[in-house]
This record gives C-alpha cells, structure tokens and sequence, in this order.
C-alpha cells in the first residue's frame, strides 16, 4: 500500500499562520471564492478585480491586491514600495499609479483603477519590497486574468414629437333646461315692450 508523501510548499504555506487561510479564511470562503491567491517568499497576495473579479473590455476595473507575510500580518501599502504592470502577452500594456484602499478588512492595501482595452488574456504583476523598516523578503505574484466582453447597451426608446389631436370628449353636453334661450329673452321683452306701450296710450286718452 503506497503511503502519500508530504508536499514541501504546502507545508510551507500552511505554516503562513493562516495569513491567506486562517487570519483571512473568510475572505476565501463566500464572495471572495474567484479570488486569484498567489505566494512569493514569504508574503502571500489576494488579487480581486472589481466587478466580481470578471472584468470587462472598455470599462474602468478596480484592481486591489491584498498582501499578508507568513504569521498573518497585512502589509500597508505605505510598508511596500510596490510596482503593479499588465500585461498582454509580452507587451507591457501600463504600469497604474498605485494608492490605498480597504477593502473586505484589509487596512490600506495597493489598489488601481486599470481599463483593459480588449477581450482577452492579460498578466497582472505585483513586484514589493519593504521600506520604512518593515521585515518582509522582497517578492513577485503574478496573475492570470481574462477579461470578457463589455456589457451590451439596451437601446432606449423615445417618444416621437408628432403633434397629437386633442381628445373629444366621449358626449356632448347638453343644453341645460333651467337656462332661458337668447329668443325666449327676445320675446318676454317685447312682450313686455307692448304692454308698456299699450299702458301708456290708454294713460293719455
């Protein structure tokens, strides 16, 4: 019966002190499970691009990297002079101006603000050393990322600006019975003209 022999690096990185799966397990576990995970020396790096680690073509994409040393310590962007590259195949495509941010727990860690020009695959390269007294072994991660199409636009619909008719009313209103006619008018007065006229007449007789 074949005993299974231990793997070195996986000893290695479980005595990381749960800096990428203890300190921080639960960041691995639920919304961050598509994060890319990579180790150098003794410092481990959570990649998480912003949307949902699904970047798209043409549209801003939040990039933050979260690095842990070995006893599960976080190291401030402000302890790492850090250089952060793409890649698209062999070309150099930029190199974003790095600042902190916090992120899922993480306290000032390197982020930038990168929009990938085209479908495709590309290599995201994080490349640390410590400064300001901080003890970590200089390192570099390096991870894959593929980039999707851009979200497709939904056309919106206008009104047009033909003139519409008014609407007619459903009925006509109806003449209403309590109010006298102009020619019922006409006639009380005439009526009452030659009443007048005929009460006069016999007054001078």
């Amino acid at each position: 019966m074949l005993t299974p022999r231990p793997n070195p690096i996986a000893n290695r990185w479980l005595g990381l002190g749960g800096s990428l799966m203890t300190a921080q397990g639960l960041d691995l576990i639920s919304p961050a499970q598509a994060h890319q995970v990579q180790t150098s020396a003794t410092v481990g790096g959570t990649l998480h691009i912003e949307p949902n680690d699904t970047p798209r073509a043409q549209e801003d994409s939040l990039i933050w990297l979260a690095l842990t040393q070995r006893g599960g310590r976080v190291i401030p962007l402000e302890d790492c002079y850090c250089t952060l590259r793409i890649y698209q195949g062999n070309t150099m495509l930029a190199q974003p101006y790095l600042q902190p941010i916090t992120a899922e727990g993480y306290q000032n860690i390197p982020s930038a603000t990168f929009m990938f020009p085209a479908v495709g695959a590309y290599t995201v390269v994080l490349e640390g050393r410590p400064q300001n007294d901080a003890e970590f072994e200089p390192f570099e991660l390096s991870y894959n990322v593929t980039v999707a199409a851009a979200a497709p636009v939904t056309p919106q619909t206008t009104a047009t600006d033909w003139p519409t008719e008014p609407a007619l009313p459903a009925t006509l209103p109806e003449p209403d019975a309590t109010v006298p006619s102009a020619l019922t008018v006409v006639l009380v007065i005439a009526a009452a003209s030659g009443l007048l006229i005929g009460v006069l007449a016999k007054l001078r007789s």
